[in-house]
């Protein structure tokens, strides 16, 4: 699939905003599983850790390529003046199809990182 370079559908503050949350959510993956780990816990617990580290990883794909893939699924953009439609089809359907790509992506990386996470002693 080509990379999209100028189709985007958020802008600076949207960006910011997920680049925080995925700092938040990479932060909690991490506290978690090492309490986890320390604690003794069955390491099968640790598996709950994907669901905050893909959530990360997704966060910081979505701020690198500047695209939601939650406002990409229903055809909009928040050019940081609130939700609009995106008119022109070809753009929303090339959007989804990435946004389909960067959650596989992060699932991957998401599954990479959890089963580090289960390698602790």
């Amino acid at each position: 699939m080509n990379r999209i370079s100028q189709q985007t559908n958020i802008g600076p503050k949207q960006v910011r905003i997920r680049q925080m949350m995925g700092v938040v959510l990479f932060v909690l993956a991490i506290g978690f599983i090492s309490y986890l780990a320390s604690s003794g816990a069955p390491r099968l617990w640790r598996l709950s850790v994907f669901v905050p580290f893909s959530g990360a990883i997704l966060c910081f794909f979505e701020t690198k390529n500047k695209i939601c893939v939650g406002l990409a699924a229903c055809s909009l953009k928040n050019m940081d003046k609130g939700q609009v439609k995106i008119e022109d089809h070809g753009v929303a359907r090339q959007l989804k199809a990435y946004s389909l790509n960067l959650i596989l992506k992060s699932f991957l990386w998401g599954a990479l990182a959890t089963a580090i996470g289960l390698l602790l002693p």
